[in-house]
């Protein structure tokens, strides 16, 4: 419930960056055309008789291609940098959700150490009623199953991270 809030706006940020390197990639995508374009066109020109006209031809055609080629190269730049902070906003979510993870798991083994103190045995024996000594083992294997369970969240969250950091 309390962390509802960050991970929408997390969301909607790892959205909003899909979407412009969706954006990004559709342009690279034109451009890749128009540079092919200009190449036909340098090579029909270049066949054409050598005169001043023609030269200036291929040197604007050339010209044009070089700055397609510069902004295909920007453009992949850009979508590339909206990558790297998309898988920084993922890191840092799987590094939170670790904490809380590593955190939960702390009060976990806190109450397990001052459960600890007594043996099942003598917690079901200091109890007045056997419902009350079946509840308290029933305790005991719930905070069990709950550490078993944040255990293996923990490694699933660590073996995403780390596979995301070698990306």
């Amino acid at each position: 419930g309390v962390f509802l809030f960050p991970q929408y706006a997390l969301g909607n940020a790892i959205d909003d960056l899909k979407a412009k390197i969706a954006d990004r990639n559709a342009t690279i995508k034109a451009l890749d055309a128009d540079i092919a374009n200009y190449q036909k066109q340098l090579t029909a020109t270049s066949k054409q008789k050598q005169s001043l006209q023609q030269i200036l031809s291929v040197l604007a055609d050339t010209r044009k291609q070089l700055l397609a080629k510069i902004n295909k190269t920007e453009n992949q730049i850009d979508a590339t940098n909206l990558e790297i902070s998309e898988l920084q906003l993922e890191i840092t979510d799987k590094e939170r959700q670790i904490g809380g993870n590593v955190t939960s798991l702390q009060e976990i083994i806190r109450s397990m150490r001052q459960n600890d103190s007594d043996t099942t045995l003598e917690t079901i024996l200091s109890q007045r009623h056997l419902s009350d000594a079946i509840d308290s083992v029933e305790r005991l294997i719930e905070l069990q199953q709950n550490v078993s369970g944040h255990v293996h969240d923990l490694e699933a969250l660590q073996k995403g991270l780390e596979d995301q950091k070698k990306e």
